[in-house]
């Protein structure tokens, strides 16, 4: 049984985005070789909470390991362009990932 490494998500409602808060998702599932889960349905190496604008609506206080995408701000500090904040994004990701594996010793 092949086992895949899980991104949990949780998203806004995207009533006013500033973001393409969809497609970075499927960007970062993609790039990372990730399957991503709703937020909470599983245990996951990682966790993604995504607010499409400034706004914030996800309260971010819920889970402070995650990483947090709030527009074009990542973890509080601001992104030029969703280039740099899927960059960025993508590289905490992977640190929380590998960092997750490590603990569990599934690495090589």
């Amino acid at each position: 049984m092949e086992q895949f490494l899980l991104l949990e998500v949780k998203m806004c409602g995207n009533c006013n985005p500033v973001i393409e808060s969809s497609e970075l998702v499927r960007k970062i599932a993609r790039d990372l070789q990730v399957k991503v889960i709703p937020y909470r349905q599983a245990p996951a190496q990682a966790s993604l909470i995504v607010n499409g604008c400034e706004t914030g609506c996800v309260d971010e206080s819920m889970d402070p390991r995650a990483v947090h995408i709030r527009g074009y701000y990542l973890n509080g500090s601001p992104c030029v362009g969703e280039s740099e904040l899927l960059t960025k994004a993508e590289k905490l990701l992977k640190d929380q990932i590998f960092g997750n594996q490590e603990k569990e010793g599934r690495l090589p």
